[in-house]
């Protein structure tokens, strides 16, 4: 009988911690989501955002899903757009403003115009240049949000031809 008990207990010592590393509920849709960017070639990190000028302390870090550079944008000095708390006749467009001195060629300035009105909110912040294409996100949003910010990014890097 003890060693029964003896034999459960290690089991269970075991067992427990594995369990308790299994994600779970957001933890585990993140996960899900990294992975399918990952099938798409899209790499996720954490980055912080440059600050703006009007910015008193630094950002967080945020999720990062980079599609890999082409032929012509692993040449380019990354410029970065980025969303800022209030619009602004100074700004770029509406509530996005440049975070460096960089810009993109013309085309993509106008193909940007025509689709940030429409991205989501919980994306604060794009950007291009030699290390590829990306997203700064705070990840709410499902697989569908992320396969269209994926789209966007794949538009972008074409038009760099």
């Amino acid at each position: 009988m003890t060693f029964i008990l003896v034999l459960v207990l290690v089991v269970a010592f075991i067992v427990a911690p594995i369990i308790a590393l299994k994600p779970r509920g957001k933890q585990s849709q993140l996960e899900n989501m990294r992975l399918l960017a990952r099938s798409k070639g899209v790499l996720y990190s954490l980055r912080r955002l440059p600050p703006l000028k009007t910015d008193t302390q630094q950002s967080d870090a945020l999720a990062v899903y980079t599609l890999s550079p082409n032929e012509k944008i692993s040449g380019v000095d990354e410029w970065i757009l980025r969303r800022t708390q209030y619009a602004h006749d100074l700004n770029f467009f509406n509530v996005w403003d440049w975070a460096n001195e960089h810009r993109p060629p013309e085309s993509i300035q106008q193909f940007l115009l025509k689709r940030l009105f429409n991205l989501p909110a919980s994306v604060v912040g794009i950007s291009a240049g030699h290390n590829g294409v990306a997203f700064f996100w705070k990840e709410e949003g499902d697989e569908q949000t992320l396969l269209e910010m994926i789209d966007f990014l794949q538009h972008i890097r074409a038009l760099y031809h």
